[in-house]
Formats: structure tokens, C-alpha cells, sequence
């Protein structure tokens, strides 16, 4: 029995989703829910991975491979959050939004290493 990861889109923001065995999508959705499969697909790596006791990699100095996902219907920006003392980093795509808690102590590093990014070859 074969099975493969396939992602479908059509006309009028149906999207279908889900492994595919035996020429059988798993699963359909709407466009503006895909937030809500992204964050529970997210939800699940992280908690197997602090499940595995495994150390965080450092991937702001290690490069490894990851997942890119399209800047054509990307709007980004700063929002509130459901969690007490955290602001999200909101990544709206098409009609779907994901929301990335960041906590407030923590957003000015974030500030100041984009700034610092946004600089580099810049003239001086």
C-alpha cells in the first residue's frame, strides 16, 4: 500500500489535505481554517520533540533545513495575543491568520535583531 503528503486547492477556497493512501485524500477543508491545521501540526512537532528530551538546536547559528512558506499573499505585523504577558507576530495568508505568541519582555531583542537585519549592506 502506497501513501503520500498532498496538498489541493481549488476554486473557491476549498483546500484538501492529508496523506493520501490507495489514491484517497484524508482530509478537506476551507482556506480560512488552514491556520488552524498549520498550528496543530506545529503544536504536535514541538511536543514530540520536548517529549524526545532532545536539546534545542540553535538555528539562528546552525543552518538546517526548513519548511518556506510563499510571500505572495503574506501580510505581517504586530497583534494581540490570548495568553497574559505575550504579543503575537500575526502571519496572515489569504484569509487565514497564525498567530506567533512572543513574550513582551522578549520583543524588544526581537525588535532590534530585525532592525539589524533590515541594516546589513546598508552603506555606512
Amino acid at each position: 500500500m502506497s501513501s503520500s503528503f498532498k496538498l489541493d486547492f481549488e476554486p473557491h477556497s476549498n483546500c484538501r489535505v492529508g496523506m493520501k493512501i490507495s489514491g484517497r485524500l484524508a482530509y478537506e477543508f476551507d482556506s480560512k481554517n488552514g491556520s488552524q491545521i498549520a498550528a496543530k501540526i506545529l503544536r504536535a512537532s514541538a511536543e514530540a520533540f520536548i517529549q524526545s528530551g532532545k536539546s534545542s538546536p540553535d538555528f539562528t547559528k546552525q543552518w538546517t533545513e526548513w519548511g518556506v512558506a510563499p510571500t505572495t499573499a503574506l501580510m505581517l505585523g504586530p497583534g494581540p495575543s490570548q495568553m497574559p504577558d505575550m504579543v503575537s507576530l500575526l502571519l496572515q495568508y489569504g484569509d487565514t491568520v497564525l498567530a506567533v505568541p512572543i513574550e513582551k519582555s522578549r520583543l524588544r531583542l526581537l525588535g532590534e535583531a530585525m532592525v539589524a537585519l533590515s541594516a546589513e549592506g546598508e552603506a555606512n
